[in-house]
Order: structure tokens, then sequence, then C-alpha cells
């Protein structure tokens, strides 16, 4: 199993090995296009902000919002992952982002208004 370091609070050795598994190296492969984009998110998210990003990338707001600049791989996953924050996340930059994800808000709002 994999566990996210971050999530680690105490930790106790129990003497015991395992055998480490190789997994794919997604984010590093040659034939993806990575983007800097900065994301502004609800306070309310901040429990998925925290736990996927690098905190060192997160910058917490007066009124609890945190700001994240990153680099995320570009494309239709980027789309999905994005909206799947819901309206608790808001594309700072780029703006070309911001209108393709507005572009898919409209398609899916469509969809329900029939």
């Amino acid at each position: 199993r994999i566990f996210k370091l971050s999530r680690i609070v105490r930790i106790k050795s129990t003497g015991k090995s395992f055998e480490r598994m190789e997994y794919p190296a997604i984010m590093n492969r040659q034939d993806v296009e990575m983007m800097e984009v900065r994301l502004h998110f609800s306070p309310s998210l901040a429990f998925r902000v925290y736990d996927e990003f690098d905190p060192s990338a997160i910058h917490k707001e007066m009124d609890g919002s945190l700001v994240v600049a990153s680099t995320l791989p570009s494309g239709q996953w980027l789309e999905g992952y994005l909206l799947s924050f819901g309206a608790g996340v808001e594309v700072l930059t780029p703006q070309w982002l911001q209108q393709s994800l507005l572009a898919e808000a409209k398609k899916i709002a469509c969809m329900y208004n029939t």
C-alpha cells in the first residue's frame, strides 16, 4: 500500500519489513505536458488541499482560504481534477484554463436544465 507521509502523525518501528513494489512514475512521463497553475480554495477544502499539494506551495489567507501555486499535468485530467473540487476552487491563472472550466461547467448545467 502507499501511504502519504503527510498523514503520519506518530511513527513507531514494528521491526517488520516488507518487499517494495515498483509503481509506474506517471507524473514523470515524457509525453505529459506540465503547466503552472495558481488556485484559490475555500477554507472548507483545506483537508484536501493539505493532503494533495506540497505544503510549501500553499499560502493561507487571512480569511482561511488557501492559494496554491503548483505544477500539474495539463489536459483533460487537469480539468476533471479541478472540477472535483466543485465551487470550492477558483483558477487564478492561467486564464485559458478558467475559460475551459467555464465551458465544461456550462455543458454540465445544460444537461440538468432540460
